[in-house]
């Protein structure tokens, strides 16, 4: 029995042992909690501190603007500005809720009597700035318009006297061609009445040397075939060249220091029976130039396009006293046709 005893003391013990254990951990919560709950508490006030003036100086201001009417307060006023004050100076231990602060500052100006006139002031004034800034929109918007209308009329100007210019230099320099291709034409109108004098007067002194040298064949070289007549060229002086023309030409006339083709046969002793010693179809020289024998240079003088004249050529104007064929210091018989003149 005194083992069964002392067994359920042990057991008692071990019981309140535990109880006083849990009592000691509920103990240590409940201080965290307070202690937490204090050092909230003490934040709290500290930004209250901080706030009252800020909030003192807010409703001063609310409280001189509900009194600018009639300088009376209502009795609600005075209550909800009571009642804040009251919730600001308390230094209660409640946690710092926004909401609170937020409805304090959006509360909105109780309307005194007398305000009215006040608002509709301000609404006025309101409306009429609006009116002035939709007008100066307007402005702008017209003034855009008009700046944009006169660019483009400025552009199209620009772009009518550009075409107008570009226009009038054409003219000029058709106007220029056209002079320059009349100052053309005259001059080869010129040039064609020049050459047909000189035929003219080749022909005159033709006939006139052949009266001469049949009135006075001692004094002059007689030819021996008939139908030919000394050149008259100034450089033709002692007659080493004869000429006769077989086709005068239609064409324009040969001029010095230009192109020209010719076809041509050279022959040793006469036009028709002599041998054949060089021919050429298509012969192409500068007339006048020295690019050919003498008796060329000089015999071509005055021919057409699409005349044949036959030329006697002696060693004077011919290839000297070197024998081409038919013997030294021998006549040469050209047969020469005018095929083109370069312009």
């Amino acid at each position: 029995m005194g083992r069964r005893r002392s067994g359920q003391k042990s057991k008692r013990c071990e019981e309140q042992r535990k109880k006083d254990s849990d009592n000691d951990n509920i103990d240590d919560f409940e201080r965290q909690w307070l202690n937490k709950r204090r050092k909230i508490a003490a934040q709290i006030d500290e930004t209250l501190k901080k706030q009252l003036p800020k909030m003192q100086k807010h409703y001063h201001n609310q409280l001189q603007r509900n009194t600018a009417g009639d300088g009376m307060l209502t009795k609600r006023s005075m209550r909800r500005a009571e009642c804040d004050e009251n919730d600001v100076g308390g230094g209660s231990t409640r946690p710092d809720d926004s909401n609170s602060t937020r409805f304090i500052s959006e509360k909105q100006p109780i309307h005194v009597s007398g305000d009215k006139n006040s608002d509709n002031n301000a609404n006025e004034s309101k409306a009429t700035k609006e009116k002035e800034r939709i007008q100066k929109l307007r402005l702008k918007k017209q003034l855009q318009k008009q700046r944009r209308k006169e660019k483009k009329a400025a552009v199209a100007t620009a772009l009518q006297t550009s075409l107008q210019t570009r226009q009038e230099a054409r003219q000029q320099l058709l106007q220029q061609k056209k002079e320059f291709l009349d100052k053309k034409h005259k001059i080869r109108q010129f040039d064609a009445a020049s050459a047909t004098t000189t035929d003219a007067k080749s022909s005159s002194t033709a006939s006139t040397t052949n009266i001469a040298s049949s009135s006075n064949q001692n004094n002059t070289k007689t030819d021996k075939h008939s139908g030919f007549a000394p050149h008259p060229h100034p450089q033709n002086r002692h007659c080493e060249l004869l000429y006769q023309d077989l086709h005068i030409g239609r064409g324009p006339c040969i001029r010095h220091r230009k192109n020209v083709t010719v076809s041509y046969t050279l022959r040793a002793k006469s036009h028709s029976m002599g041998k054949v010693l060089d021919a050429g179809k298509s012969f192409s020289f500068r007339f006048g130039k020295g690019e050919v024998i003498k008796g060329w240079d000089v015999g071509l003088d005055g021919m057409r396009v699409g005349g044949v004249r036959r030329l006697i050529v002696k060693s004077g104007m011919g290839y000297g006293k070197r024998d081409v064929g038919a013997g030294r210091g021998g006549d040469l018989f050209f047969e020469v046709e005018l095929l083109r003149v370069a312009p």
